[in-house]
Parts: C-alpha cells; structure tokens; sequence
C-alpha cells in the first residue's frame, strides 16, 4: 500500500513509525519549521526530525488551500495524525482510498485541536483512539474503528498522550490492512454527545482557583508536564506541576492557606507536591518550601 503521512507533534511519531515498518510511505506533510530562540534557529516539528531519520521525503507547506504539489501518482491513502492544518476537498478526494485520520479522543466527544487535554481537564473517566475516514467538516467522519482506555486519578496530559500515541500507531496499521482487504465497516458518528476540545489558551495556563478542588486539580493535569499550570507568587512564576485536591480543608479562593503552600479553592484545597521555580529544575514542595519564604494568607492567582 502507497501512502502519504501527515503529522506534527510528537503524538504523531510512534503511528509514522509503525507505518513506515509495514507499509510505503512516499512522501510526508508536516507543519513548516519556526524560528525560536534567542538565536532565531529554525524548530522542525517531531515528525520532521524523523521523517529525515527514516529517508523519507518531506513536505511543509504553510498552508494547503492553495498548495497544488500532489504530484505523486498512484497513491492509495493519505494518513492524518494531529497535522494541525485543514485538508481541503483536493486532498480528501485524492487517494484511492480516502483520507484516515488517527484522532486522540472517543468520538463524536472532544472534536478539534486538544481532545487529550480537555478530557482530563473536564474529570472524563475515559478516553480513546477514533480511526475515522475523514470527510469535509472537523472530525465528523465515518468511524472505522474505536479503543477506549481508562483516565486514571494520577494521570497528567504525557501520560495519557504517551499511551494514546502507541494505541493510535498499533490500531492504524489493522485499519489499514483491513482497508486493503475490504473488511471494514463504516458507521456514522452519534449525533449526540459532541463536544469540542478547542486549543488551549495561553489564558488557561494562569490557574484559577475559583472552583472545586477537585476541577483546579484536574485542570493542573491536563496541562501538565507542558505547556504545565502556573501560580504568581513575590512576583515570580511558579508551575504547578502535581498537587492533590483536599476536599476537607477550606480557605479563601486563591489564598495560601498554610505553610505547606495549600491554596484555597472555591470548594476545598490545592496542595501542590511538584513544582518548578523560573530558570530552576522541577521539585518537590518540600525542597520548594526550604528555598522559598512562604507567606500565608497571600493571593496567588
């Protein structure tokens, strides 16, 4: 089967991976490299960095609305993993077989952008892999196939990323060798239970403490380990990294209420036990607490 990948971020390694052991992958769609840094270096995505590892050839179009190269015949696929941009009607009619998309969340729940995160950050109990077979409209396609995992209490954003990632790349490869074969089935979405999980925010990652203990926790989790939640404290920026919801103990909302650095919450407590200082190495509370002044009754957020 001759396919053409497209993907960015790290989610999308382990599946362009998988795919390349088992199938040809002629060419790969990736977003196009940032200057960042002081130095204005140019960034390759992840899926950039191993495409070039693996030999094959890369594209990076800024935007594909007006991108006309799909020069390459013959191609039977066109596999999509957190790409980033919008295909258009050229793309999706293109190969012989349509379009797949390896999508991080149960569909139709949490369409769009950040379905990882919006789904530990709103307290689901579950989450999963969608191979859908991509149409116009964003992640309403036909499901080919779906495998749930469960969200467990001290899972972040990585951990459930890490394990979606390695299920998405093993459930791609049957799909697509059942696609071959003519073996799957397609059924529509429900229409009910749609939700979107849009982008997050650079808004969001200031922690707001005016809600349950239980919801300012599960939102440190979604963030967390990157871009990570954030306190201001003395006027420096501390991320919160992991903590515990204390429904027991209360305090005013966005207040230090000890000095174990709890923070009140509109129902119960934060107690942050890793966190990471500007320019410092992430750490416990303890070595936190030994190197910092903490000032109880002091606002936080």
């Amino acid at each position: 089967m001759r396919l053409i990948f497209m993907g960015s971020p790290d989610f999308a390694v382990p599946i362009l991976e998988a795919l390349n052991k088992k199938f040809d992958i002629i060419e790969v769609y990736t977003q196009a490299p940032k200057k960042k840094g002081r130095g204005k270096k140019l960034s390759y995505t992840p899926v950039h960095k191993q495409a070039i590892n693996l030999d094959i050839p890369v594209n990076t179009p800024d935007s594909l609305k007006s991108y006309l190269k799909l020069e390459v015949s013959n191609i039977d696929v066109i596999v999509v993993a957190a790409y980033g941009l919008i295909l258009p009607e050229l793309f999706l009619n293109y190969p012989r077989l349509g379009c797949i998309n390896v999508h991080a969340s149960l569909l139709p729940r949490w369409r769009g952008a950040a379905p990882i995160q919006r789904a530990i950050m709103e307290g689901d109990k579950e989450t999963g892999i969608t191979i859908m077979k991509m149409d116009g409209g964003l992640d309403t396609g036909q499901i080919i196939s779906q495998e749930a995992i469960p969200i467990k209490d001290d899972s972040d954003f990585k951990a459930v990323h890490d394990k979606l990632s390695y299920l998405g790349s093993n459930m791609i490869v049957t799909a697509l060798n059942e696609l071959s074969e003519g073996k799957y089935v397609l059924r529509n979405q429900s229409e009910g239970g749609v939700t979107y999980a849009k982008k997050i925010t650079k808004n969001e990652e200031r922690i707001s403490f005016n809600d349950t203990a239980v919801s300012v926790r599960n939102h440190i989790k979604g963030l967390s380990p990157y871009p990570c939640g954030y306190i201001e404290y003395m006027g420096e920026r501390i991320k919160i990294i992991k903590a515990q919801a204390d429904m027991s103990k209360k305090g005013r909302a966005g207040y230090i209420l000890d000095q174990n650095l709890s923070i009140g919450c509109k129902l119960g407590s934060i107690q942050p036990t890793q966190v990471q200082r500007m320019g410092r190495k992430p750490m416990s509370i303890e070595n936190f607490i030994r190197g910092i002044n903490i000032k109880v009754g002091t606002k936080v957020d």
